[in-house]
């Protein structure tokens, strides 16, 4: 039996697998993480005809990024991609970062960002006739203490 087509009731169940790896030489660190969500809709959508997002649909990411160390700054940069199935279609998410941080003493850093993302909704076009796409940037200062 197909999935998408499985009776009301008998809804399948939500699951996600989550990876990532880390790797550092020197003053270098380079690694990259993915996620996958597996009847991602039953969590957000309540799975009716009108609903963009069906009970069934899957939804995956993937990131990668590099930093470099000298002192007690950092400096890493970081792109994330994703795919989120929908009724319409694939909504499709990207981001692009850049990060900074300054110890300031054993466990507190300063940490500042500068992030762009953008995201193609296609499940729009089953409501308005065309994808919308919608691209946003932020920028961010904080602290924070690890022990």
């Amino acid at each position: 039996m197909d999935k998408r087509t499985i009776e009301p009731g008998n809804k399948p169940k939500p699951w996600e697998a989550q990876g990532g790896l880390v790797l550092g030489w020197g003053r270098w660190q380079v690694g990259a993480s993915g996620e996958y969500y597996g009847n991602y809709g039953e969590w957000i959508a309540s799975g009716a005809s009108s609903e963009p997002i069906r009970n069934s649909d899957d939804a995956w990411f993937v990131s990668a990024g590099a930093a470099y160390s000298i002192d007690a700054w950092t400096v890493g940069l970081e792109g994330i991609y994703g795919n989120l199935q929908t009724q319409a279609g694939h909504d499709k998410y990207k981001a692009v970062s850049l990060q900074g941080t300054y110890k300031l003493g054993p466990g507190i850093r300063l940490e500042g960002e500068v992030a762009y993302f953008w995201y193609n909704q296609a499940h729009d076009a089953a409501f308005t006739g065309a994808n919308a796409t919608s691209n946003s940037a932020s920028i961010g200062l904080g602290t924070y203490m690890t022990f």
